[in-house]
């Protein structure tokens, strides 16, 4: 396989119950450029290993790593950035799943020169009442962090990030179990780079 332009990150634990149609709707994204998807298992002991397995073997997009003991999420994310080799880093979560233009979608401004990184939203599922309050509570969420076609912070569920701006900054905070997303996003800020957001 060619040297993909672009990676998708997907890290996930205990994940059996999403993992299938996450997948799935990556390895069948609308694009004509090369891009992998790696996963990184963070120790699940269910079934998350068996599913992962089912799609080496019929794509050669996916690439599959397992963490020994869970790392948690921000340090997962940065082994798949280490085991990456795409220009262009796109992230998403396990319990995720993406339109067929997706990819196209959030990769476009970066490809355009238009900026380095980019935060997406994310239309998540309400059929269920749990699931429309998540959804509310989410699309507050956005409203905080979006600011005339910008935003102020980066959330790993919808976004892409050039690898030059971990080669300028670092990477994700791997010490933080929680928000390492967030404070990524704020050191790239202050390091003079801007996060367009795009819905």
């Amino acid at each position: 396989m060619k040297k993909p332009l672009i990676s998708i990150i997907v890290p996930m634990f205990n994940s059996e119950k999403t993992i299938y149609q996450c997948l799935n709707s990556l390895i069948n994204q609308n694009v004509k450029y090369a891009y992998e998807i790696v996963v990184i298992d963070d120790g699940s002991n269910d079934r998350t290993s068996k599913i992962i397995n089912s799609f080496t073997t019929k794509s050669k997009k996916v690439l599959y790593y397992r963490n020994k003991i869970n790392l948690g999420g921000t340090e997962s994310r940065n082994i798949g950035i280490h085991n990456s080799r795409g220009d262009i880093l796109v992230f998403t979560d396990s319990d995720c799943i993406a339109k067929n233009k997706w990819l196209k979608s959030i990769v476009k401004p970066i490809l355009a020169g238009k900026g380095f990184l980019v935060q997406g939203y994310s239309d998540g599922d309400k059929t269920s009442i749990w699931q429309a309050i998540t959804q509310e509570s989410y699309d507050l969420f956005i409203k905080t962090i979006k600011n005339n076609g910008y935003a102020n912070r980066i959330d790993t569920r919808n976004c892409a990030i050039h690898r030059d701006v971990f080669n300028k900054i670092g990477l994700f905070n791997g010490n933080l179990k929680r928000s390492g997303d967030a404070e990524f996003g704020l050191r790239a800020i202050e390091a003079g780079f801007k996060i367009i957001y795009k819905r």
